[in-house]
């Protein structure tokens, strides 16, 4: 992006706009009233406010923009009735791509669903947060589930800032722009795969993976992502020396039917068998 004086259109109205600071830390915007300016709002600022603008019903998300805009606007130093008029460009200016390390960024897995992500100076780890701290963020989140709560919570636990750059305490105090890569690769490393949950929900499938999972002590993503012939292997092996590595006993013979008189419930019947010798 530009650091001279350049134009946006957004929603069909042109904005003329340049970054300020020395990492794109403002955007300034002439307008009637002469030049304001666009704080670069951190990650940390976008969740709250989605707290006021994304609801949930646990299937499916809704984003009022109108409320996110004004929850990120309050935060701002511009006058009240400006911020309606300018409401739009704070859309664009989040979703954009104008911090310089962003353009930079870099992923590479360096694990089982585990990533880093760098962009000198910045490296940050990205991996699956454990049940327990997703059990709290629930927990944390209140029973109309407060999203932007959830997803602070989910970033926190699945964010190690390795090598921040200045003034960088977590991702939450990212810029939006440099951080909303992070925030989508750890949405992604925390994703349940839609064909993984529907194959969770066939029972045939889900004793398997349970079988295996016992034997081994594994989680089910892992049996999931197992060689397929190992797994057809284990679940023979278990077939044939049981849960317990053991044979399963053989079952006791079926009594044979007594003939004649003996067959009746009441009879009394007196065996009698050679001594041995």
């Amino acid at each position: 992006m530009r650091r001279g004086p350049f134009t946006v259109e957004v929603d069909g109205r042109p904005f003329s706009v340049r970054l300020r600071g020395s990492a794109a830390a403002a955007l300034e915007v002439t307008t009637s009233r002469g030049p304001r300016l666009l704080p670069a709002w951190t990650l940390g600022e976008l969740l709250t406010a989605f707290d006021a603008s994304l609801t949930t019903d646990l299937t499916s998300l809704s984003l009022e923009a109108d409320a996110l805009t004004r929850a990120l606007l309050a935060t701002s130093e511009l006058p009240e009735p400006e911020r309606s008029e300018l409401a739009a460009l704070a859309l664009w200016w989040i979703s954009s791509d104008a911090h310089p390390l962003a353009r930079a960024l870099e992923t590479s897995s360096i694990g089982p669903r585990e990533l880093l992500i760098s962009s000198p100076p910045l490296r940050v780890r990205v991996r699956p947060w454990s049940f327990f701290e997703r059990a709290q963020a629930l927990r944390d989140a209140g029973p109309s589930v407060r999203v932007g709560r959830y997803l602070r919570a989910m970033t926190l636990a699945s964010t190690e800032v390795l090598a921040p750059p200045a003034r960088a305490r977590d991702v939450l105090s990212l810029p939006v722009q440099l951080a909303r890569p992070i925030l989508e690769a750890v949405l992604r490393v925390n994703a349940l795969e839609p064909a993984r949950e529907d194959a969770a929900r066939d029972p045939a499938l889900a004793r398997s993976i349970l079988r295996v999972c016992r034997a081994l002590g594994w989680a089910p993503t892992r049996a999931l992502e197992a060689p397929a012939h190992e797994i057809e292997l284990l679940l023979t092996l278990l077939d044939t020396i049981g849960e317990t590595g053991e044979r399963p006993p053989a079952a006791a013979p079926r009594p044979q039917p007594r003939a004649g008189l003996a067959r009746f419930p009441d009879a009394v019947i007196i065996q009698v068998e050679d001594d041995a010798p």
